[in-house]
């Protein structure tokens, strides 16, 4: 397992976010109106825009026969386990703990079988909803970290390692969550297309 440096961290995450500012991408100004949207309560539009956009591939496959009844029925559903969750954060949460473990669980084995959600997208939505605790992957960075198969139990031992490989890292910001400048340091590094 290797080890980030501070600053190979803070010069990549303020790469990323001169480009996103730069150049006006839009996926940043995405993401914030998602979570805007949550803020107003409007989770299931937060939830289709975020899918929309950041799982593209996965979603327009997926948009003729997506199950809106059943999805409105699990966002209800997990939100309670979610409210359990608020308050949580990456850098000083143990993801060792066995109630978290299950709620993580619980919501991730709920969303995955969705078409459109799958491994990528299930990921999305936690950490949008909760982007204090949750660290987002997708294809590449699950390959980087050694991870194929993307079960629940992945993804938790995927977050016990994130927070093995960053432990050395200082972040005080108070804009960026350290799980989302975790995603954005690792999504750079496997994404050599947007540098």
């Amino acid at each position: 397992m290797f080890k980030v440096d501070q600053k190979d961290f803070e010069e990549t995450i303020q790469k990323n976010t001169e480009k996103t500012i730069n150049n006006g991408t839009l996926r940043g100004t995405i993401w914030e109106s998602c979570r805007n949207l949550l803020k107003d309560n409007y989770e299931y539009e937060a939830y289709i825009l975020l899918l929309s956009t950041w799982n593209i591939v996965r979603f327009k496959i997926a948009i003729t026969s997506f199950k809106e009844q059943e999805f409105r029925r699990l966002i209800k559903i997990n939100g309670k386990i979610f409210k359990k969750l608020d308050g949580l954060k990456f850098e000083t949460t143990d993801f060792n703990d066995t109630e978290l473990k299950e709620n993580i669980k619980t919501i991730y084995n709920s969303y995955r079988p969705i078409k459109g959600l799958e491994i990528t997208g299930t990921v999305k939505l936690m950490a949008l909803r909760n982007p204090n605790l949750f660290v987002m992957w997708d294809t590449k960075i699950r390959t980087l970290y050694k991870i194929d198969k993307g079960s629940s139990e992945d993804y938790i031992n995927f977050l016990i390692k994130m927070k093995e490989i960053f432990k050395g890292i200082k972040w005080d910001n108070k804009i960026k969550p350290f799980a989302k400048a975790i995603d954005e340091f690792n999504y750079y590094k496997v994404h050599p297309e947007i540098k």
